[in-house]
């Protein structure tokens, strides 16, 4: 599930690798819902299915973490807005 605030956050130790796949969804406008919300659990899982493979295929990044990020991305009156979400979601299925 997306989730759009983390109460803790985990600060890595300089020998851990994370590697940040971002997920950027625009809208113009919101009257329709916000972009972070068109990430429904289907796109989630093809995400997490596509990091794995990325993540199993490349040996550089074997051993890496992964992190999902969202850049959601409205623009109300001609005005962009812009919303960062680290660590939007975790894959659970194996």
């Amino acid at each position: 599930m997306l989730a759009t605030n983390k109460a803790s956050k985990e600060t890595p130790t300089p020998a851990a690798r994370t590697l940040v796949f971002v997920e950027v969804r625009f809208r113009k406008s919101i009257l329709f819902g916000r972009p972070e919300a068109t990430i429904r659990m289907t796109k989630q899982r093809r995400l997490c299915r596509a990091a794995r493979h990325f993540l199993g295929s490349t040996t550089a990044y074997t051993q890496a973490a992964a992190r999902f990020d969202v850049l959601a991305i409205s623009q109300p009156n001609y005005l962009p807005k812009f919303n960062w979400i680290q660590d939007a979601f975790e894959c659970t299925e194996g």
